[in-house]
């Protein structure tokens, strides 16, 4: 497994003020679905209502991309830029992948503005669906339904990031504010993913 925070020298002064989110959503369709739609990150602001843009600006290196031997898919290491307006801020930063693998995984950095990080993985699932299933042969009387297995997954997002020392304070002083953040920032993204994807789905 792809580790998302590894062991660094980063001074206590930067550590102490990291916040640490994690939200999950299990979405009714497969993970190669999933994957695809979510890594496509200039799609981000359609289900993100706080997302301004997502704007590509470049390919990851690869000499010095780590991860590079692991990575198992043809998606390049890409950088980004990422604007976000907020109660009438706006701000934006930049960052790159760190790694993707395929529908397993997507893992990323930001390399300038607001310091953050994070993960977001696909798990296959299945739900056992009750369908009704219509016999051509009139002389069958049996009236069981039968099961189909509905394809879905579990969406596991890890964040981390840097926030002015008011807010890291705030986030390890109150459950109230930390538990916003998953619930409904995060919560609201993931469930607006599953919307516009299932919406998309049914279009077709």
């Amino acid at each position: 497994a792809y580790n998302l925070y590894p062991n660094n020298s980063n001074n206590n002064n930067n550590n102490r003020r990291l916040i640490e989110c994690s939200a999950s959503i299990l979405v009714p369709f497969d993970k190669y679905t999933a994957f695809d739609a979510f890594s496509d990150l200039t799609r981000q602001p359609s289900w993100c209502s706080y997302l301004q843009s997502v704007d590509y600006i470049g390919i990851v290196d690869d000499k010095n991309n780590e991860n590079n031997d692991t990575n198992s898919c043809t998606i390049p290491l890409r950088k980004s830029r990422w604007t976000v307006g907020v109660r009438g801020l706006k701000f934006s930063w930049t960052a790159r992948d760190t790694y993707i693998d395929r529908p397993h995984c997507i893992s990323w950095e930001s390399t300038s503005g607001m310091k953050n990080k994070g993960t977001v993985q696909f798990r296959s699932t299945s739900s056992r669906a009750a369908a009704v299933v219509k016999e051509e042969d009139d002389d069958n009387d049996d009236d069981d339904d039968d099961r189909i297995q509905t394809a879905t997954t579990q969406m596991d997002l890890q964040f981390q990031f840097q926030a002015p020392r008011i807010v890291s304070g705030l986030f390890r002083k109150s459950t109230r504010v930390r538990r916003y953040t998953e619930d409904v920032l995060l919560m609201d993204m993931l469930k607006g993913f599953r919307d516009v994807v299932v919406m998309e789905k049914e279009e077709v």
